[in-house]
């Protein structure tokens, strides 16, 4: 994730009140996100998107509960600072 990208996904959350801990969750889910594909967060298309989640759940066998945080994060990110949604079940 770029810094500009990285700081205004911060002062957005900062600005509605989002705790340090809920920012550091948020900022590590689209990092790692991003990570992943070896590509900055705002490009990737809908379905990578989709596909990483099912990557942490089928592949990396990570429990749901393990994964609210990724996608809370990742929703808040692409709904505030991308302006668009990313529905994870691809309907």
């Amino acid at each position: 994730m770029s810094n500009t990208i990285r700081e205004k996904f911060t002062q957005h959350m900062e600005f509605f009140g989002l705790t340090k801990e809920t920012q550091r969750g948020y900022i590590s889910g689209v990092r790692c996100l991003a990570k992943h594909y070896n590509q900055s967060p705002e490009k990737l298309a809908n379905e990578q998107v989709r596909d990483y989640f099912g990557y942490l759940l089928l592949e990396r066998k990570l429990a749901w509960s393990s994964c609210k945080t990724y996608l809370s994060g990742r929703t808040y990110f692409y709904r505030h600072i991308c302006n668009r949604q990313v529905d994870v079940s691809g309907e």
